[in-house]
């Protein structure tokens, strides 16, 4: 099983988040799909939502540090965490201010899912970072837009 929740080390996750707000059934794909991803020492991680359904989900989450930290370095923190997960990294690109990666994954049923990771720092008075994950199953009804979409 392959799951990716965004949370602290205390267990709030994002998928509590999701689900207090009203995605109650889709709970089980977003399980499926994704699998717990701890933020980096020092870091304060904010759920900021997500949802899905039965062949797409997404989750996102705000990191917060006393001091800037290099995209790449979190990059590598996550990105490490997924591929312990399971995950095939497929393409990715990190530069100073951005970095993103596409995934593909198998699920506990062995339906293989193609899933996208950004990450990039907000503007503010504190080093903060917003994360987010987007997966789909590949026979979904909607594109494999990140996938699909040319690079630069």
């Amino acid at each position: 099983m392959v799951r990716a929740t965004l949370h602290q080390p205390t267990e709030e996750t994002l998928l509590a988040d999701v689900t207090k707000q009203h995605f109650c059934h889709h709970d089980k794909v977003f399980r499926e799909a994704f699998q717990s991803l701890f933020p980096p020492e020092g870091a304060i991680q904010q759920g900021g939502g997500g949802g899905g359904s039965d062949d797409h989900v997404h989750t996102s989450a705000t990191l917060e540090f006393q001091e800037v930290r290099p995209i790449n370095e979190l990059d590598t923190h996550y990105t490490e965490q997924l591929k312990d997960a399971g995950w095939t990294p497929l393409g990715s690109e990190n530069t100073e201010h951005t970095a993103w990666s596409t995934w593909q994954f198998h699920d506990k049923d062995n339906e293989e899912w193609y899933g996208a990771f950004y990450l990039f720092p907000l503007t503010g008075e504190r080093p903060r970072y917003h994360m987010s994950i987007y997966a789909n199953l590949k026979d979904a009804q909607q594109p494999n837009w990140f996938l699909h979409a040319p690079l630069g």
